[in-house]
C-alpha cells in the first residue's frame, strides 16, 4: 500500500486491507501518516475515527481529534463544514474517552466558541448536547437548547432540542411540555412520531405519549414498530436500574399489555408484515421480546390481572391467525402459572 495515490484512496485501501488482514501494521502506519500529513480536515477526522475503531486508545488518533476541535478557528476551507467536523470529532472523542471533563477546558472552550459563531440550529442542538454531556450542567448548553425551543419555527428542530434538553436534564418540565405541545398541535406525521418517541424517552409513562403510541402502532404497523420496541426496552432498562417508582409500575405493566393485545382476530391475520419480505424486524418478531420484558417486571400481585387480560388470546381464532401472538401470550401465562399457587391461578383463569 503506497501513500502516493491520494489521501482518499489511501484511507479506503487501509480499511480494505484491515478487513482482509486484521492487525496488519501497515494499516496503522498509513492512518498515522494521514493524520500527520493530510490537508483535509474531513479525511483526518475519518482516519482518526477509524484508527480508534480498530485500535481503541491509540494516542495518535485521540490527539488528532483533540487538535481538530481545538484548532477550529484555523480552518478556512468551509467554516460551517469545519464546525460540523469539530462536533463530530468531539462526539467520537467522547466515545473513546468517557472521562472528558473539567480538565479538558480547551475542548469545552472550543465548543462554546462554536455555539457562539454558528447560525445553524441543527448543528447548535448537536453541539449543545455534546457540551452538556462533557460538562454536565453547563449553563451555555442548557440555555442554547432552551432558546432554540422557545424561538425556532421549525418543528423538527424544536423536537430535537427538546429531546436533547430532556436528555441533559431528566424530567425537565419545559422539554416535556414542548414535546406534548408538538404531539397535540403538529400537522406533520413525522414530527408527531418523533415527539412521541422523544417524550417517552424522558417521561416514560406519560399518558399522552402512551395513548398516541397506541394509535401509531395500530395505523402505521410497517413503519413504527421499532419505536414501540425501543420504548419497551427503555421500560426494561429503567426497571432493572430500579428507576421506576412502584406506583408507576402498574402503568408500565398496562402499557406492555396494550402493546400485545390491540389487534382483533379479524385484522390480526391482515397484519401487513404477513405478506412482506423485509430485513426489518416485524411486529410479530417483537411480540416474544415484549413478553420477555413483561415477565421480567411482573410482581406476584400483578399476575392475576395479566391472566385475565391475556387469556382470551389463547382461544382458537387467535391461535389460527397469529402463532406469534399465541406463543407470546402462552409464554406469559406459563410464567404466571409457575409463580401462582393452583387456587389463585384457577380463580384468575375462570374469573
Amino acid at each position: 500500500m503506497q501513500i502516493n495515490q491520494g489521501d482518499r484512496i489511501c484511507l479506503d485501501a487501509a480499511k480494505v486491507l484491515w478487513q482482509i488482514d486484521p492487525g496488519n501494521a501497515a494499516v496503522i502506519q498509513a492512518l498515522v501518516y494521514l493524520l500527520e500529513n493530510s490537508a483535509s480536515t474531513f479525511l483526518r477526522e475519518c482516519a482518526a475515527v477509524y484508527l480508534l475503531k480498530i485500535e481503541p486508545g491509540n494516542q495518535v488518533g485521540i490527539n488528532a481529534l483533540y487538535e481538530l476541535i481545538k484548532n477550529l478557528a484555523k480552518f478556512s476551507e468551509d467554516i460551517e463544514y469545519d464546525k460540523y467536523i469539530a462536533y463530530v470529532a468531539t462526539e467520537r472523542l467522547l466515545e473513546v474517552n468517557t472521562s472528558l471533563g473539567e480538565e479538558n477546558q480547551a475542548i469545552i472552550a472550543a465548543l462554546i466558541e462554536l455555539i457562539s459563531t454558528t447560525k445553524n440550529d441543527y448543528l447548535l442542538c448537536d453541539v449543545a448536547r455534546i457540551l452538556g454531556k462533557i460538562d454536565p450542567g453547563n449553563e451555555i448548553a442548557i440555555a442554547t437548547l432552551q432558546r432554540i425551543i422557545a424561538t425556532t419555527e421549525d418543528e423538527s428542530i424544536c423536537c430535537q432540542a427538546a429531546a436533547y434538553l430532556g436528555e441533559l436534564i431528566p424530567g425537565n418540565i419545559f422539554a416535556i411540555k414542548k414535546l406534548y405541545q408538538l404531539i397535540t398541535t403538529t400537522q406533520s406525521e413525522w414530527v408527531r412520531i418523533s415527539a412521541t418517541q422523544n417524550l417517552l424517552k424522558i417521561d416514560l409513562t406519560n399518558p399522552t405519549a402512551i395513548a398516541n403510541l397506541s394509535q401509531i402502532r395500530q395505523s402505521n404497523l410497517s413503519q413504527y414498530e421499532s419505536i414501540v420496541f425501543a420504548t419497551v426496552r427503555n421500560l426494561e432498562q429503567l426497571y432493572l436500574a430500579n428507576q421506576i417508582l412502584p406506583e408507576k409500575l402498574n402503568e408500565v405493566i398496562s402499557t406492555l399489555i396494550q402493546f400485545i393485545q390491540p389487534l382483533t382476530p379479524d385484522n390480526d391475520s391482515q397484519n401487513c408484515f404477513n405478506s412482506q419480505s423485509t430485513n426489518q424486524p416485524s411486529y410479530e418478531d417483537y411480540l416474544m421480546d415484549i413478553a420477555d420484558v413483561l415477565t421480567t417486571i411482573l410482581r406476584t400481585e400483578d399476575l392475576p390481572q395479566v391472566i385475565t387480560a391475556l387469556k382470551g388470546y389463547l382461544s382458537q381464532p387467535f391461535a389460527k391467525n397469529s402463532s406469534y401472538r399465541y406463543d407470546a401470550v402462552f409464554h406469559i401465562i406459563w410464567h404466571c402459572a409457575n409463580n401462582l399457587n393452583y387456587r389463585d391461578f384457577y380463580i384468575a383463569w375462570y374469573s
